[in-house]
C-alpha cells in the first residue's frame, strides 16, 4: 500500500526530517544515487545519509558523475561503504591526497598514488563503467519541445528586451 511501501525514494535535500522514521522501518538496503552530492561530510545531506545508512546490511552507492576533482572528495562515500578498508580520513589523505601543510593548516586538494587507489577501490567492490562501454545499452536521446501558451506575453517581451539590452 502507499502507507507501507517496499521502496522509498527520497531526495537528499529533504532526507534529514525523514531519517528517524526510515530508521524505524529498519531498511535492509540503502541506495545512494548521485552519491557525489554527499561528498562533504559536514553538509546536512551527507550527515543525514550517513545516519540513515548506519548499520544497514546492504549499501550501494551510484554515480554517473565520477569524482574527478580530487581523491579527498571520495572519502566520505568510501568510508561509509568500506569503513574497515578506509577507516580514517587522515590515513587516506596522507596516502592519496598529497597533503601540504600551509600557513592556514593542511591542504588535501592534491592527488597521489592514484593507480593504487584505483586498485584498492576495485578490490573493495567498485564497479566502473565508462560511457563508451554502455552506450549501446542506453536509450536514444529524445528531445521534446513543449510550447507553453502565455495568457499575457507583455512581461515576457519586457524580460526579453531587458536581457537583450544587458547582452
Amino acid at each position: 500500500t502507499w502507507m507501507n511501501p517496499d521502496l522509498w525514494i527520497i531526495n537528499y535535500d529533504i532526507l534529514k526530517p525523514w531519517v528517524k522514521f526510515l530508521r524505524r522501518i529498519k531498511p535492509q538496503t540503502v541506495i545512494g544515487d548521485e552519491i557525489q552530492l554527499a561528498k562533504n561530510k559536514k553538509a546536512a545531506r551527507s550527515k543525514a545519509f550517513r545516519e540513515l545508512q548506519a548499520g544497514v546490511p546492504h549499501l550501494l552507492m551510484l554515480s554517473g558523475t565520477p569524482f574527478t576533482n580530487r581523491p579527498a572528495e571520495l572519502f566520505n562515500a568510501i568510508n561509509m561503504l568500506w569503513p574497515d578498508e578506509f577507516p580514517s580520513f587522515w590515513s587516506f589523505a596522507r596516502r592519496f591526497c598529497s597533503p601540504q601543510r600551509t600557513f592556514w593548516g593542511w591542504d588535501f586538494s592534491g592527488a597521489s598514488h592514484l593507480h593504487e587507489l584505483h586498485l584498492r577501490l576495485k578490490a573493495a567492490g567498485m564497479i566502473r563503467r565508462k560511457k563508451w562501454q554502455v552506450l549501446d545499452q542506453l536509450p536514444s536521446l529524445a528531445r521534446h519541445v513543449i510550447p507553453l501558451p502565455l495568457s499575457d506575453d507583455s512581461k515576457y517581451k519586457e524580460a526579453e528586451a531587458d536581457f537583450l539590452k544587458w547582452l
